[in-house]
Formats: structure tokens, C-alpha cells, sequence
């Protein structure tokens, strides 16, 4: 009951407020997508019988960068495959060095002087991507798209013959890293056996949040394929740490061949990041599948090794993230929310984000938020301590017109009775007149206590009032707020208190009671009552004149 009682309160409130839109349904993307298919096979028959250990290399290479407008499309690309003959000679040693630069725009700069390059692959809060392959034998500098959620590790694979060599080294968003390498490899020589091209298409489609998604793969005949549920948590976008919530699917396949086979594995993760008020910023899609494929007949044997991956960066036009200062977690429906905020009031969540508004909450920044999912809508306040509470709203009991004394002056004020157990409360009061300029006052053992002037506020002709709930508060008009911390005493009865109580600084004065004149909630039902009455005996004397005629 007490949750009906809540919720409709909350949507009696929403129309008080200036409702923040939503992000439009048919938005403006850019979408940068990349993938790459390598397959190295060494062995068979060919190589049995020439005594040779060349290697067959093939890599298939797609890159995609455009502005469309809408979601949910089917783009269209080009792609690349190429054949490598590589051959291998004595071995040599090699010296030199591998300088990688991440940037915040999901790109990634390489460059090494050591040859028989073929791989570069990145490994990123539990996602391996392969943002490059292809062939070279001397130095290279490559700029490709990868992501990295704030830290990683990037493996640089070595052609070697039948094998192939790993070089590690850890990368870090916005930054640039160099690292000095010595390897023993066989020297390579190489020729392009063949090159084809063709067209592949592209899907995009925004992930609907708190909703599983549906994941699917097919790599050369082999299908796999999951419906993931998501994690609630955050994740790097264009370098900002943003809410985020994280559908990640793993299983595995069989690399079947002729004479033997082997197993693949398939991983796959969407990033959705939040931005402003909650509106979609982007997303991220990764596409992994690796594994080994070999056999063996006598001395013939074959080998393969593949790794295959596809990025895929959709950012939203004019969605903008926010510079978080301090972290919250709330629950709606029991579903987990992540809100960052920071003092300007600007607020990003994984649920919508309808009004915001900056308080003082025991003397500490925060933020009031109105977030709202799936149909259901809460306050809460997130403060610069990381610290989150929920925000009842109540209607007041009763409110009326009164006068009270502030510093031996007489103001008109309103008294208003609310009746909570809640740590926090949030109620609205209609004006007396427009544009009037109020104070507010709650009173706490016999004293008036002056609110924080930024834990009031007026919207649509409503003052609104946030606070750490007291029972009685007084809304006094003409009266500025104070921009100073102060505490002053009156004498009450033969005493005299002084209090100071956060989240603002006390000021102590004295009720006066009201004049006769002030109408009360008890004369205000006497005179509508009266009025009723008025309005009946009119209505028969009426009827009566109309019969008599």
C-alpha cells in the first residue's frame, strides 16, 4: 500500500517539473567498424612433398566509416582477401622497438621495426580484439580502431616458420608507450598468391536497455549463437568513464576438416554507454573467434591457427557523457542503476534521467535526480561522498496562513505540516503570489531552523522543498535567504537557545501567533460549507419562484 501511495504522489509531483526529453528514436549515427579474418596454415601434402616450410596466410580486411541517419540499418561494405605465400630462411636476430599510442577516439597507432609482423591483437577488460593483421618484413606503422576500456594488453604476433612468437606489452587510454624488443625469428620472404574483393553487410541497431540481447556468430560454417542478460557497471567512452551496462556471451565450436579438427572459440560483447539526462551516447560491438585446426597422416601433417574479429563503434550525434565527480547505485523494480553526477548539477544514468536539481546535503554537495525506468519513476540524491539515499515524496497534511517574527520583523508566512519517517523528503507548496521571493524555515525544538537556499526552489508556480524531514516548516515571503552563514537568538519564554543544525545554518526567532484575521484550514471549511449551503437555498428559492409562475 505504502508503494501505491508512493507512486502516486510521484506522478502527482511530475507535472510540477520542467521534464527533461528523451533522445529521438531515429537518431544521427557515425559508425566505424573493422574486421579482420586471418587463417595460418603451415604443412600438407604440398609441403611434404617439396620439403618446404612455407606457410599459407590468409587475411580478409573490412573498414567502414560513415554518418547515417537511423538506427536499425543494413549497411553495406567492401572487403579485402588476400593469399601470402611466406617463406622462411635461416634464423637471424632482431633488434628493436614496438611505440603504440591509445587515443581517447577508440584509435590506436603502432609502429615496430622488427619484422615478420602478422598479428596485432588487443586484450581488454576480458575481450580479445584483432585490430590488425597482414604481412610485413621490415618496419610498419599502422592506425586502426580498437577499443580499450581504460587498460589492456596488446599482443604483437611474430611469423616464424611453423610457429608463431608473442610479444606483450600493457596499453593505457590516452597514452603513449614504447618498449625495446630483441627476437631470434627466421628471416621471411613473401608473395601474394591471390586477392578477391566483395561486399558484406553491416547491421546496426541501438541495444534496448535493461533487455537481453541476442547474439549470433557464423565463422566459415560454424554457428554460435546466445541470449546474454547485461551487467550493470561502467565502462570508458571517447575517454570518459561513463554508466554502462554490458551484454558479453562465450562458448565454443568444433574446426572441423577432412582428416582432423580442432575447437573455436567464440566470444562476444556489447558496451552500451549512457550520456546526459541518460540518452544512448553510443555503443561498442566485439566479435572474437579463435582456435586450432590440425591433422596428421604419417609424416603429412597440417596445422592451422585462426583469429578473427570484428569492431564495431556507433556514436550518437550531439549525445554528450558527463564529467562525473562522484558515483551512485539505486534499484528500481530491482533493477540496479548507476548515476554519475557532478556539482553543476549535471547528471548521467543506465535508467532516464526526467529533472536534476543541486543540494546541500549536511553540508556536502549533491544532486536530487529524478530517474526514471521501465514505467517506474524515483528520487534519489547522490552526494560528493559516493553516497546515495532515496527521496520520498509526501503531500502535506495541512497548510496555512500565518505571520512570523524574525529578528523583531513580521512577515507573512505559511505554515505547513508534513508528517515523515523518511531520511529524505521532497513536498511542494502552492504561493501565496506569483514571483514571490520566500524563505524557508523548519522548526526544530521550539526554534526555526533556515534551510540551505539551494534545497528549495520554485517550478510552474510551486515552491518545492527538499529536506531531511522536520514536521513543521514555514515558507516566510519578502524575505531574502541568507548568503551568509549566521545564528542569532530570541528569547523564548525566560530562556535563550542558540542552534546550528546542517545542512544550513540556524537562525532562531519566534512564532507569532496569527491574527484573527488569518484564515485557517478549520475557517476555510466553515466558510465553504457556508457557501454550499448559500448556493442550495438559492437553487430552491428559485425552483420555487418557477413553480409559483
Amino acid at each position: 500500500m505504502k508503494k501505491v501511495i508512493y507512486a502516486l504522489l510521484i506522478v502527482l509531483i511530475l507535472p510540477i517539473f520542467s521534464i527533461i526529453p528523451l533522445a529521438s528514436n531515429n537518431p544521427t549515427i557515425h559508425v566505424y567498424y573493422t574486421r579482420y579474418d586471418s587463417i595460418y596454415s603451415s604443412g600438407g601434402v604440398k609441403n611434404f612433398l617439396l620439403n618446404s616450410n612455407s606457410v599459407l596466410y590468409t587475411v580478409t580486411s573490412v573498414m567502414y566509416n560513415n554518418t547515417i541517419s537511423g538506427n536499425n540499418q543494413a549497411l553495406h561494405a567492401t572487403y579485402n582477401k588476400s593469399v601470402y605465400l611466406l617463406t622462411f630462411n635461416s634464423i637471424s636476430n632482431y633488434t628493436g622497438k614496438v611505440k603504440v599510442s591509445i587515443y581517447t577516439n577508440n584509435s590506436l597507432s603502432l609502429y615496430t621495426n622488427v619484422p615478420n609482423l602478422i598479428r596485432v591483437i588487443v586484450y581488454s577488460a576480458g575481450q580479445s580484439e584483432l585490430v590488425w593483421a597482414g604481412v610485413e618484413n621490415s618496419s610498419i606503422t599502422i592506425n586502426t580502431l580498437a577499443y580499450v576500456n581504460g587498460t589492456g594488453t596488446l599482443l604483437l604476433q611474430f611469423a616464424n616458420g611453423t610457429s608463431i612468437v608473442n610479444v606483450t606489452l600493457g596499453i593505457k587510454t590516452n597514452t603513449t608507450l614504447t618498449k625495446d624488443i630483441s627476437l631470434s625469428l627466421l628471416s621471411m620472404g613473401f608473395t601474394i598468391s591471390s586477392t578477391t574483393s566483395g561486399e558484406l553487410s553491416i547491421q546496426t541497431q541501438i541495444p534496448k536497455r535493461y533487455s537481453p540481447l541476442f547474439m549470433s556468430v557464423n565463422y566459415n560454417g560454424t554457428s554460435w549463437s546466445n541470449e546474454s542478460g547485461y551487467i550493470v557497471t561502467e565502462a570508458y567512452f571517447n575517454g570518459s568513464l561513463t554508466p554502462a551496462l554490458v551484454w558479453k556471451g562465450m562458448g565454443y565450436g568444433f574446426a572441423g576438416g577432412l582428416m582432423g579438427g580442432g575447437k573455436l572459440q567464440f566470444s562476444e560483447e556489447t558496451i552500451e554507454f549512457y550520456g546526459v539526462n541518460g540518452t544512448v551516447v553510443g555503443y561498442v560491438h566485439m566479435v572474437n573467434v579463435n582456435g586450432t585446426n590440425s591433422f596428421g597422416l604419417g609424416p603429412i601433417k597440417h596445422s592451422a591457427n585462426f583469429e578473427f574479429s570484428e569492431i564495431k563503434i556507433v556514436e550518437v550525434e550531439g549525445a554528450t557523457v558527463v564529467h562525473g565527480e562522484f558515483v551512485g547505485k539505486t534499484y528500481v523494480n530491482g533493477n540496479e542503476i548507476i548515476i554519475v553526477a557532478n556539482s553543476h548539477g549535471k547528471v548521467s544514468s543506465t535508467a532516464y534521467v526526467n529533472f536534476t536539481h543541486v543540494v546541500s546535503v549536511n553540508n556536502e554537495a549533491g544532486v536530487l535526480v529524478l530517474i526514471y525506468l521501465n514505467n517506474s519513476a524515483k528520487f534519489v540524491v547522490v552526494t560528493k561522498s559516493n553516497v546515495t539515499a532515496n527521496v520520498t515524496t509526501v503531500k502535506p497534511e495541512n497548510v496555512s496562513n500565518t505571520t512570523v517574527k524574525i529578528q523583531d520583523k513580521a512577515y507573512v508566512a505559511q505554515e505547513v505540516i508534513v508528517n515523515s519517517s523518511s531520511q529524505y523528503i521532497l513536498f511542494n507548496v502552492s504561493l501565496l503570489t506569483n514571483n514571490s521571493e520566500v524563505t524557508v524555515y523548519k522548526l526544530v525544538n521550539g526554534e526555526l531552523i533556515e534551510l540551505n537556499s539551494s534545497n528549495y526552489f520554485i517550478a510552474n508556480g510551486k515552491l518545492i522543498v527538499f529536506d531531511d524531514p522536520s514536521n513543521v516548516y514555514y515558507v516566510v515571503y519578502n524575505q531574502q535567504p541568507s548568503t551568509v552563514a549566521t545564528t542569532s537568538t530570541t528569547q523564548q519564554s525566560t530562556s535563550t537557545s542558540t542552534t546550528s543544525q546542517t545542512p544550513s545554518t540556524a537562525t532562531t526567532s519566534q512564532l507569532i501567533p496569527p491574527p484573527s484575521t488569518t484564515t485557517s484550514s478549520s475557517t476555510t471549511t466553515v466558510l465553504i460549507i457556508g457557501i454550499i449551503i448559500a448556493v442550495i437555498l438559492i437553487a430552491i428559492g428559485l425552483v420555487l419562484v418557477l413553480r409559483r409562475r
